[in-house]
C-alpha cells in the first residue's frame, strides 16, 4: 500500500470526524471527514482508493471529493447502496475520481487529499469508516 489507515489505534491524517475506540473505526458525521496532504500519489487507472463503510444511521449514499491544484477543481464520485449496519467494501480507481459539478471532466493528476461526505441522510446521521488503502 502507498497509504494505509486502520484506526486500530487512533483516526492518523483523519479530521472532522471521531476515532472509535471499541469498534477501532472512524465515525463520519454527515459533514464528512477529510485526510490533507498525508499522501501523494498520481492518479493513474494502477492506483486505486479502497475503505470500508458501515453506517450507523440511514446513509444511502457518499461523496468523495480529491482536490486537484493543477485543475483548480475537485474530481468527484457518487457512491449509493449503503445499508444502515451493514459493512460495504468501497473500491475506485484514481481515474474515476473526474472534474466537473457532475463529474464528467477529465480525471484527476494527483490524489494528495480526499474528502468524504454522506449524501441524502438525515442531520447528526453517523457511518463507521475503516480500512482505507491507497495502492498501485
Amino acid at each position: 500500500a502507498l497509504f494505509s489507515e486502520t484506526f486500530d489505534t487512533g483516526p492518523g491524517r483523519f479530521v472532522e470526524g471521531q476515532w472509535d475506540s471499541a469498534a477501532k473505526a472512524y465515525v463520519m458525521p454527515t459533514s464528512g471527514i477529510a485526510a490533507w496532504g498525508g499522501f501523494a500519489v498520481p492518479g493513474k487507472e494502477s492506483v486505486t482508493i479502497s475503505f470500508r463503510m458501515k453506517p450507523i444511521d440511514e446513509v444511502p449514499g457518499i461523496q468523495i471529493l480529491v482536490w486537484s491544484d493543477k485543475l483548480a477543481d475537485n474530481g468527484r464520485i457518487v457512491i449509493n447502496g449503503l445499508k444502515k449496519g451493514e459493512w460495504k467494501e468501497i473500491k475506485i480507481k484514481a481515474t474515476q475520481l473526474r472534474i466537473g459539478p457532475s463529474g464528467d471532466g477529465q480525471s484527476i493528476d494527483t490524489v494528495n487529499n480526499i474528502k468524504i461526505f454522506q449524501l441524502n441522510s438525515a442531520p447528526g446521521s453517523r457511518a463507521l469508516f475503516d480500512d482505507f488503502e491507497i495502492r498501485e
